[in-house]
């Protein structure tokens, strides 16, 4: 697995975990760093995984606020936890993140939930990912003048 696969990987179960323990993925981030240097046990947090975790920290309320507007019939609460939290990530680098194209963007989102989705929510999540990441590429990314220029 590429290096920027592994960040993103770990950046996505950042996500997750604070999602589940209803705190702030900068808590969780710092746990993180904080166990990689005390335990040699524990992989380093990458640069490119504190990267995607804080853009999407600074983000967070109006990557949820256009994923509520554009996941029709389709509360964000209501997505497994999992997918609600790849749909995050892929939104926020799709739209904030330079460093990484459009395209692969897409396709690592889609990576994650073929690892981490069961089968019913890997369903669910390609619903979830049409209906909500890609019209949110097209209309915020590209011609919505939001996030990247």
């Amino acid at each position: 697995m590429a290096a920027r696969s592994k960040a993103r990987k770990r950046a996505f179960q950042i996500l997750f975990e604070a999602d589940q323990r209803g705190t702030s993925v900068q808590e969780v981030l710092a746990d993180q760093v904080r166990f990689s240097r005390s335990d040699d046990r524990q992989p380093p947090v990458s640069d490119f995984t504190m990267q995607l975790v804080e853009g999407y920290a600074a983000h967070v309320a109006r990557i949820d606020e256009l994923i509520a507007t554009y996941a029709v019939d389709w509360d964000l609460d209501r997505m497994p936890a999992a997918d609600r939290n790849i749909v995050r990530l892929g939104a926020y680098e799709v739209i904030w993140e330079d460093g990484t194209p459009d395209a692969v963007a897409i396709d690592e989102a889609v990576q994650l939930a073929k690892e981490f989705s069961t089968v019913l929510d890997l369903v669910l999540f390609f619903l979830a990912f049409e209906m909500v990441l890609i019209p949110m590429y097209f209309l915020i990314a590209r011609w919505g003048g939001e996030g990247r220029q």
